[in-house]
């Protein structure tokens, strides 16, 4: 029973890892898209690295 508890743990961790990073990458792209939108004239030069 024990290493069945632990596989599920592992499953319930990578599935809020998961999420939590499709999350952050929504979250990005959406002030992304919002910035580009609001200056595209500026966006050039800041995308440049």
């Amino acid at each position: 029973m024990e290493r069945s508890n632990g596989i599920m743990r592992l499953l319930v961790a990578a599935t809020v890892a998961a999420t939590l990073l499709l999350l952050a990458m929504v979250i990005v792209a959406v002030i992304v898209t919002v910035r580009f939108r609001r200056n595209p004239r500026g966006n050039a030069r800041h995308l440049r690295r």
